[in-house]
């Protein structure tokens, strides 16, 4: 099971098997480790962590790097699903200064994890469940309930002729899903297939990377984002609340002549920091914080007030300008939550020249990017099936199934620690076709946020009436992280 793990929520980093890493410079590292007979992984194999340097062996060779020169660190943990053992490969994201003060300050308690979050989806790949998916992220409220349509990434495969999900609970929150459909996508073999944020299907044919990716300051992205890989381009927020707020990500990509429309192919999240920031906004209300999410249930000016507040302040989506021959123009968005491929569908008839330039400015610390691509490829016929769900059972036996096969208002309710086993019914591939997998799902979920005591309504205030406010809130939430090393958080 692939998951990312703040480096925050790592307390003893010398306790852990590093299976790899990321630098600083986007170098990729993977550690050798030697597998027993059973497939498991045993003793202190690959990376480890002792006075502040990562060590081990890379293909036979002696590796070491210091922690401050390491942008993320990947473990090796084991975990218990459905009555076998499975690998749990964490990723401890952050920047380098997040890492190297979580591990370098003795006895400094980190911060406290992030409260909520979404259901995590694990795919079944013929031998273990594989971490592929999370759930309607951002829905935290019934009045914020959405659709979502997640790419299963590890290819699924059929048991005695049925696809096997596991949807969990494993986050501080009460999860409610009211409907989940597969839907298998059949393409000719050597293309792939993206889906936008709506739940339109697009073939990619011939996704190109970036010509040059660069930030506000003119440093080299393009390691970073040129593929699908574990190099993910995610920045701490601002060191100090009147620092620089937002980062400035310019891609340039090659354009055919002849091209007025382009499907930008975007692996991209939420960042940990801003997870762990909305969580921080809700405890602001206080004890009127049932109020506040009763309103957006209730009310949908409400709610659709908020969604516009974060669509203008590129928190849970973010703008794609597009410079054209009258300037910079909005031409999309990426959407945020878990982290995930995204088709952003870009009108580019009036961009002017043989490249295509794209700007995007996220918010330091809400925004973890892992590759930008561009295709320009006619569609090709898709052979969709959607299925529902042929059985549904929590890891108690309760059937489910009813409460997953239409969108009604009859929810599996999940608490933290619950599990529901799902199984679909897969279809048969044709020969000289390729598949690609995807979760249609539709719900929303409840952050257990202990909030406590009288709202705070100034800070509130300066949040939604300023430019930037939980970006500049963030930013001081981090300052006072980092310099208030033994004060609980």
């Amino acid at each position: 099971m692939q998951q990312r793990l703040a480096v925050s929520q790592v307390k003893n980093p010398q306790a852990e098997t590093i299976v790899g890493l990321t630098t600083v410079k986007a170098e990729d590292v993977e550690f050798d480790l030697v597998p027993s007979t059973g497939g498991t992984f045993q003793g202190r194999t690959g990376g480890v962590y002792e006075n502040s340097v990562v060590r081990g062996s890379v293909k036979g060779a002696e590796y070491r790097i210091p922690i401050d020169q390491v942008q993320r660190l990947w473990v090796m943990r084991r975990g218990i699903s459905t009555g076998r053992t499975v690998a749990l490969v964490g990723v401890l994201g952050g920047a380098a200064v997040a890492i190297a003060v979580a591990v370098a300050v003795a006895n400094r308690p980190p911060p406290q994890p992030s409260t909520g979050g979404c259901p995590f989806v694990y795919s079944w790949d013929g031998q273990q469940f594989v971490f592929d998916a999370e759930l309607y992220g951002g829905a935290v409220a019934r009045g914020l309930q959405r659709e979502d349509y997640s790419e299963l990434p590890h290819l699924l495969q059929a048991h005695n002729g049925t696809y096997r999900v596991l949807v969990n609970d494993e986050l501080a929150e009460t999860d409610y899903t009211d409907r989940l459909e597969l839907w298998t996508v059949d393409h000719p073999a050597g293309s792939s297939v993206g889906i936008d944020d709506s739940g339109n299907l697009y073939s990619l044919g011939a996704p190109q990377a970036p010509l040059s990716a660069r930030d506000e300051n003119g440093a080299d992205l393009l390691p970073w984002l040129a593929s699908a890989d574990r190099r993910i381009w995610e920045t701490p927020p601002a060191s100090t609340p009147g620092g620089q707020l937002r980062h400035e990500i310019h891609l340039t990509f090659s354009k055919p002549a002849e091209a007025a429309t382009a499907k930008l192919l975007v692996h991209a999240g939420t960042g940990e920091w801003g997870l762990r920031m909305f969580n921080a906004l809700f405890e602001l209300y206080g004890q009127d914080l049932e109020n506040k999410l009763a309103s957006l249930d209730s009310d949908p000016a409400n709610a659709q007030a908020l969604k516009l507040w974060s669509a203008t302040e590129d928190l849970y989506s973010l703008k794609v300008w597009v410079e054209e021959r009258s300037g910079w123009q909005i031409r999309g968005v990426i959407p945020g939550g878990g982290m995930g491929s995204r088709v952003v569908p870009l009108d580019v008839s009036q961009v002017k020249g043989d490249q295509v330039h794209i700007r995007l400015q996220p918010p330091a610390g809400f925004w973890a990017i892992n590759s930008a691509a561009i295709d320009y490829s006619p569609e090709q016929n898709l052979e969709v099936n959607r299925i529902a769900p042929q059985s549904a059972r929590t890891g108690e036996g309760r059937n489910v199934l009813p409460e997953l096969q239409a969108t009604d208002g009859r929810y599996f309710k999940a608490l933290q620690g619950d599990s529901a086993a799902i199984g679909f019914t897969a279809p048969s591939v044709r020969p000289g076709m390729g598949r690609t997998v995807f979760l249609h799902s539709n719900g929303y979920y409840r952050p257990d946020v202990r909030a406590h005591g009288p709202a705070d309504t100034t800070t509130l205030s300066r949040i939604f009436g300023t430019s930037d406010g939980l970006a500049r809130f963030a930013a001081e939430r981090y300052a006072a992280w980092r310099l208030a090393p033994f004060a609980a958080q």
